[in-house]
């Protein structure tokens, strides 16, 4: 199954977005999204249902925000030098990322992507900032339109 072929889907208990997860072309299920997990909502099990059936929680894709209005729509992708490292369609940002994003300002999406990320983390090893530069040189390929708002 293509994540791309699936209406996207929330989770009914926290309402937050949820990705489809593939294994060789085989559909595993759907999980929270790294953002979601890191922010401590996935203290129970995904029930996935369409997004549009029920109101929609947003985290910003970039620093983690709970404000994400804006969409910066993206077909799904995997990264070779990331392993395990998947990105199933659009990405949320909130008012600050979506700025930094329209001033193509990539140094300040990757300073508030990795200060968030360690903020949230100051227990985990943090990755280096290159591993942020691949992922959102990725993520430009992979840009199918211009930033938008939310369509929920």
């Amino acid at each position: 199954m293509n994540p791309d072929d699936v209406e996207q889907h929330s989770c009914a208990v926290c309402g937050y977005v949820v990705d489809l997860v593939t294994f060789d072309d085989a559909t595993i299920g759907w999980q929270h999204t790294a953002a979601t997990i890191s922010n401590g909502h996935d203290d129970h099990p995904v029930i996935a249902v369409p997004a549009s059936s029920i109101r929609t929680n947003e985290l910003c894709d970039f620093c983690t925000a709970p404000t994400a209005r804006w969409e910066l729509p993206a077909e799904s992708y995997s990264i070779e030098e990331l392993p395990g490292y998947n990105s199933a369609g659009g990405w949320g940002a909130c008012d600050d990322c979506a700025a930094a994003l329209r001033a193509r300002d990539w140094n300040k999406i990757i300073y508030r992507a990795k200060r968030a990320f360690e903020r949230r983390n100051p227990e985990l090893p943090h990755p280096p900032r290159e591993y942020y530069s691949i992922m959102y040189r990725e993520l430009r390929k992979h840009v199918t339109g211009p930033l938008r708002l939310h369509a929920w």
